[in-house]
């Protein structure tokens, strides 16, 4: 894990010391790669929109449908997508440019989210609308993320990849400390429909700034390649590997228990502790405080527990946030709460990206990348609906102490595993 350069040259180092030398490194070496500075900042650009759209249109239908199932499915429908589109995604990245992979899905996104206030300002915008554009966005986020996720790897060294994740994790998670808190003042100052036409612009301005970076081609040509063919070697390269199924499997468990999470956080906090959209907005910004210590945290863990058990540590502990979040009495300990869980969720999440990127090879990865987003989220739409259902019968409390049990349980069960020496040799 840590630099064999570094490992050569300082012998006489402990380990603690190894890594922040191998940190340094890979920090100095990151930064002055403008290329991928520019799609970091271009991105979280875009988040900063997103995090807006993300609290503005679920705030919207809570308001005008007053149902925490409504809430839900919108969440659902946006997660629906790459189980329909995740097979041709990835053989889409290994094919064609990423970088106009990337622009075309910011130019879509923008005109489908500028279309929700145009509709709502003639009287035309109905929750089927709503859930058509959640598709839609869903279906430009399933094309973009494989691009994105390939395209990393060919910006930086081996060496250099979980700490540019990290960075990248970072990034996005001080966004998320500004979006809700920003997104509350302003649903509160113009409403929360008109809010969309900011999200619109960040990712025309994403579009427009991606034109100017240089994203290395494959030198690879696999037009020739039958599409069904190329569809199913993403499958092929996960399922032959029965170490990197488990990883995938707690991912998968993750994102269930994440996904019944997120669709009921905001019913949570208005219904249980009597928030309003600022309130919500600030508990969910200071939340982003656990994953800015996270991810920052992240490559020294990585580095120290070794790639398998810094996912399961991760997993395991937001696992526990939930159940802490579920039966907080008042809203006072929901913020430590969150702030744990996005810490462990930035772990958890950064590892198994790092995993991916250390051991498929760049001509598979869009292709591993889109394969294993299709079967990661394909928990999380149906666990959202099952938790809208459920919160109206047993209540959110039950649902997210559930959810925090499960996959509390299911890190100790993966635990039992071989460790990282048979994790490494098999999956190279």
């Amino acid at each position: 894990m840590v630099n064999k350069d570094i490992m050569s040259r300082h012998r006489d180092l402990s380990v603690t010391q190894l890594i922040l030398c191998s940190a340094t490194a890979s920090l100095r070496r990151i930064r002055t790669n403008p290329h991928f500075t520019i799609l970091c900042l271009v991105r979280n650009l875009s988040a900063l929109g997103d995090d807006l759209y993300f609290l503005a249109l679920p705030w919207f239908v809570l308001l005008t449908t007053n149902s925490a199932f409504n809430v839900a499915t919108v969440a659902a429908a946006q997660l629906l997508p790459p189980l329909l589109f995740g097979f041709v995604a990835g053989p889409v990245a290994d094919r064609i440019d990423r970088r106009k992979i990337l622009i075309g899905c910011d130019l879509m996104s923008a005109l489908v989210v500028a279309t929700l206030p145009i509709l709502h300002h003639f009287g035309l915008l109905g929750l089927q609308t709503i859930y058509g554009a959640a598709l839609i966005l869903g279906t430009t986020s399933t094309f973009d993320s494989p691009a994105l996720q390939a395209s990393i790897p060919t910006l930086v060294i081996s060496d250099d990849r979980v700490w540019a994740n990290s960075l990248w994790a970072t990034g996005q998670r001080v966004v998320g400390l500004l979006g809700p808190g920003l997104a509350g003042a302003l649903i509160a100052l113009m409403g929360s429909i008109h809010l969309l036409w900011i999200d619109a612009a960040s990712f025309l301005v994403s579009a427009c700034i991606l034109v100017t970076i240089r994203i290395p081609r494959l030198p690879v040509e696999r037009r020739h390649v039958p599409l069904r063919s190329d569809m199913l070697t993403g499958y092929r390269f996960i399922f032959r590997h029965r170490l990197y199924r488990r990883v995938l499997i707690t991912v998968i468990v993750g994102s269930a228990a994440g996904g019944a999470t997120a669709a009921l956080l905001l019913y949570f906090l208005r219904d249980s502790f009597g928030l309003n959209s600022q309130g919500a907005g600030l508990v969910l910004s200071l939340s982003s405080f656990g994953g800015i210590v996270g991810s920052l945290l992240t490559p020294r863990l990585y580095q120290r527990l070794g790639a398998w058990s810094a996912l399961l540590v991760g997993t395991g502990a937001t696992g526990l946030g939930i159940i802490v979040l579920g039966g907080s009495p008042l809203v006072i300990f929901v913020i430590p709460a969150l702030v744990f869980i996005d810490a462990a969720i930035a772990l958890a999440a950064i590892s198994a990206i790092t995993i991916r990127q250390e051991q498929v090879p760049n001509e598979l990865l869009g292709r591993v990348s889109a394969a294993a987003r299709l079967l990661s989220r394909s928990s999380g739409p149906v666990a959202m609906l099952i938790a809208g259902v459920a919160a109206q019968v047993i209540g959110v409390r039950v649902v997210l102490l559930s959810a925090g049990t499960l996959l509390l349980l299911s890190a100790g069960i993966l635990s039992l595993i071989p460790r990282e020496q048979s994790f490494q040799a098999e999956l190279t």
